[in-house]
């Protein structure tokens, strides 16, 4: 019966099936299955789920952001996270590259959730490098409002340094900025956020 059926479909539709097959079989070894592969236009990748965690959204861009001409604390990157999706255990994992002018000014990099205005969960200050990277988490503590952060940094002139752990109470149930922000000690310097990629787990 399947090969009267397998005979029956046109060679586009038997490249979909076998697609599929090999789709499931990649989703049980574990992997998040790419939505593009469904036709669904999305930018997910072929993501292990964390242990316990399942991937559910990912957030990525290549393109330069600025920030000059002014020494207020200002957004480079903003992501919205909508209310309840991360539940009560679910993790933030984010990372990001940037460059600077390297003179002795200070240039200072923060990771805030709940807004501009929110609570800061990486503050780092340096001066005299030409650029610098971090990564880190964000994980719900059995509650949609406790969190505990925890990031590395690493610049062109130090090594790979862990910040200290920080703790948060924005509640997540509601609809949550998390931004990425800049701050320069003298306005005529450059800090430039080259790239970032931010992924939620539930």
């Amino acid at each position: 019966m399947f090969s009267r059926f397998w005979k029956s479909l046109d060679q586009r539709a038997r490249a979909g099936l076998i697609m599929a097959a090999a789709l499931v079989a990649i989703s049980a070894l574990g992997y998040q299955v790419p939505a593009e592969a469904f036709g669904v236009p999305l930018v997910f990748g072929l993501i292990p789920n964390l242990p316990g965690l399942t991937f559910v959204e990912e957030f990525k861009s290549a393109v330069a952001v600025a920030l000059t001409g002014t020494t207020a604390e200002t957004v480079l990157a903003t992501f919205n996270i909508p209310g309840g999706l991360l539940g009560a255990n679910g993790e933030i994992e984010i990372d990001a590259d940037f460059t600077e002018t390297n003179n002795a000014n200070a240039k200072t990099v923060q990771v805030r959730l709940g807004g501009l205005t929110g609570t800061s969960l990486l503050s780092h200050n340096t001066n005299t490098v030409a650029g610098r990277s971090f990564r880190g988490t964000i994980g719900l503590r059995n509650s949609s409002a406790v969190q505990r952060g925890r990031f590395y940094t690493a610049t062109d002139a130090a090594a790979l340094t862990s910040v200290a752990g920080s703790a948060g109470a924005v509640n997540t149930q509601n609809d949550t900025a998390i931004v990425i922000t800049g701050q320069l000690g003298v306005g005529t310097d450059t800090l430039q956020l080259e790239k970032f990629r931010m992924r939620l787990y539930r």
